[in-house]
């Protein structure tokens, strides 16, 4: 971003006024403008106050070549979720436990097996457990009842 530009973005919108540091800013796939990439020094040198979120599915690859600001931006690397976690955001702490044992029970064996198809399917993607839980629990009775009969 042109360093004049942010200015008449605040200054056109009455931005001026505002305390930012009640703000956050997100900069979602950032990857695709290098130079919202590049700004961001500029936004620590003369917006110190204003706090910055930038994400991007493929920022590493996609920037290798372009200028990066060292010193001004600090990098988190996200995961998918563990197979553990992904247990705990469903309540099943007791299969945690069984999963940390040695010696598991059969019966906790076969709810984990069916537990880990279901992360499997769900990737461990954060998002898509949020969204499966209550489909799961909706769907449950359903199958239950098309299974058993």
């Amino acid at each position: 971003m042109e360093q004049g530009k942010l200015e008449k973005v605040i200054f056109l919108n009455n931005l001026e006024k505002m305390n930012f540091q009640h703000f956050l800013v997100i900069f979602d796939e950032i990857q695709e403008c290098p130079k919202a990439l590049s700004s961001l020094k500029y936004f620590n040198e003369e917006m110190p106050e204003l706090a910055l979120c930038c994400a991007g599915s493929l920022l590493g690859v996609k920037l290798s070549s372009e200028s990066f600001p060292v010193g001004k931006v600090n990098l988190l690397h996200l995961y998918p979720m563990t197979f553990e976690e992904f247990l705990q955001a469903l309540g099943k702490d007791q299969l945690v436990e069984s999963l940390k044992s040695l010696n598991i029970p059969e019966i906790a064996h076969d709810m984990l097996w069916e537990y880990l198809m279901e992360y499997l399917i769900t990737g461990g993607l954060p998002q898509v457990v949020k969204e499966y839980i209550p489909l799961l629990k909706r769907v449950l009775p359903i199958y239950r009842v098309l299974l058993i009969g």
